[in-house]
């Protein structure tokens, strides 16, 4: 196994989501005995991270995937894992040469990512190397594939004992933290209306702090939820957080949300979780499954009213909110620790095992016709046959009904 490495790709470096899976992915990977190179479609800061654990960073555009120098680099490698849907050329061609793992951490949104990216939609219907990260995940994927997708859930590691923590309800108030991207898929105005609408003597018992970067196609929405969060005396934004400041962040918190309109397997309920915070997530939370009864609630996606309620009953539970956190923290060693997820890992990097198989000679076959452009034009010409089938059937049925009316008339 020593002289296996595994090839990990990820779209962009920014301290977000995708580089974090994909750095913790690598460590474990380390951990196991592969070795392992990074690939990245960009630059950008969180690549520091990757150096910190001792790992290097290449930076391999879109635009050159086909040259053949970085062909006859993806031949060597004995597995490829390609993080997030926005990775779909690189697993269209390392599939050809090396067996391939296309791990899409989208859910609801991904009409989002396949608007006017119809060679994405194709690969996303066509390629058998599809895994995701929770059952809500795969439900909503499954509509725009042929082939079965499989499950590995995410994790996180346990940070615990690094930081001091707040004992959840020991503070004057009740102290509410969300983390994410400032995007409407996050459902921070549905968070924001809800401490709104909270009763006087409520406000006065709450505060809220979020966190997270602005993106460019969300600036607006960002901005909006910014004004709005100038006027509101018991809600903070704290910019965005790198590093270990998301950690200390949390340690300070009492009760962690995530009203998310959609999350295919939320890393941030899996942290409070990990740092023995109740939680409060929305139904469109993949990571959903860690929340019971005893240390958290599921709130109805994108209803303010329910959001509002819940975080009135959180203050309501003030005094029980620690024995809640510590029942997050049972069921994070549960579901959602390193242990668990190593051997999740163990059974996904197996796959390289597949590459020295005669098995795997006829996969490359398939995988280099389905992925060729002339196969992808004949699938684009046969679904516009198709159409244009349909649209002479309806004109017919359409031309044949006049001459029956003119008849009976």
């Amino acid at each position: 196994m020593a002289n296996k490495t595994i090839l990990f790709v990820t779209p962009e470096l920014s301290y977000s989501g995708t580089p974090r899976s994909t750095l913790r992915m690598c460590k474990v990977a380390r951990q196991i005995g592969y070795n392992v190179a990074i690939w990245s479609a960009e630059q950008g800061p969180f690549e520091r991270e990757f150096r910190s654990q001792g790992f290097s960073v290449r930076i391999v555009p879109f635009t050159k995937l086909r040259d053949q120098e970085i062909i006859a680099l993806i031949k060597t490698f004995d597995l490829a894992v390609c993080n997030t849907i926005l990775t779909d050329e690189f697993a269209r061609v390392s599939c050809r040469y090396v067996p391939t793992v296309w791990y899409i951490r989208e859910a609801t949104n991904v009409p989002y990512f396949i608007n006017n990216e119809v060679r994405r939609q194709d690969w996303l219907e066509n390629s058998r190397d599809i895994v995701c990260v929770s059952e809500y995940a795969s439900k909503a994927l499954q509509q725009y594939t042929k082939h079965k997708i499989s499950i590995f859930k995410n994790c996180v590691e346990d940070e615990a004992d690094k930081y001091t923590k707040v004992t959840p309800g020991s503070g004057q108030t009740v102290r509410f933290i969300q983390l994410g991207t400032i995007e409407y898929r996050k459902g921070y105005d549905v968070l924001l209306q809800a401490f709104q609408q909270l009763p006087p003597p409520y406000q006065k018992k709450a505060e809220l702090f979020f966190a997270g970067r602005i993106i460019a196609p969300e600036a607006d929405y960002a901005q909006n939820i910014l004004q709005k969060t100038e006027k509101m005396d018991s809600v903070t934004y704290l910019g965005e957080l790198t590093g270990s400041d998301v950690m200390k962040t949390f340690a300070e918190m009492d009760v962690v949300v995530v009203a998310s309109r959609d999350e295919s397997c939320s890393l941030v309920a899996l942290e409070g979780a990990m740092m023995s915070k109740p939680l409060i997530v929305t139904e469109n939370v993949g990571a959903n499954y860690i929340v019971k009864e005893d240390n958290g609630i599921i709130v109805k996606t994108g209803s303010a009213r329910c959001l509002q309620d819940s975080i009135m009953r959180m203050i309501d539970l003030k005094e029980s909110l620690k024995d809640m956190g510590n029942r997050s923290r049972v069921y994070y060693e549960e579901m959602a620790s390193m242990d668990i997820y190593r051997r999740e890992m163990e059974k996904l990097f197996s796959r390289s095992k597949r590459k020295n198989s005669i098995f795997f000679i006829p996969e490359c076959i398939r995988n280099k016709m389905i992925s060729s452009e002339i196969v992808f034009k004949y699938r684009q010409n046969k679904k516009r046959g198709r159409k244009y089938l349909l649209y002479w059937f309806l004109f017919g049925c359409i031309r044949r009904g006049k001459r029956l009316l003119s008849f009976w008339k």
